[in-house]
């Protein structure tokens, strides 16, 4: 996976990017409902837990063990290309 590079961005509403070679392309989630109800204080409500994110950059690309650093076990998403 040496070949391709990362980049990350953040922002309030948890949108994250990641662009190169060996990232597995594709939406990871839902669309998440507009409608009132759904809402967390007039917040859109996220389906994905950051440190999934965390987990998979962790783990499958810095080759590292993700659990003491994201502060538990999370669901990988799989970002990667095998």
């Amino acid at each position: 996976m040496a070949d391709a590079a990362i980049i990350i961005t953040a922002v309030a509403a948890l949108l994250a990017g990641l662009i190169g070679g060996a990232v597995a392309g594709g939406m990871y989630g839902e669309y998440p409902s507009l409608a009132e109800a759904e809402q967390l204080e007039g917040d859109l409500r996220s389906n994905n837990d950051f440190r999934s994110v965390y987990t998979d950059i962790l783990e499958d690309w810095l080759d590292l063990d993700a659990a003491p650093i994201v502060n538990g076990q999370f669901e990988k998403l799989n970002l990667f290309q095998s």
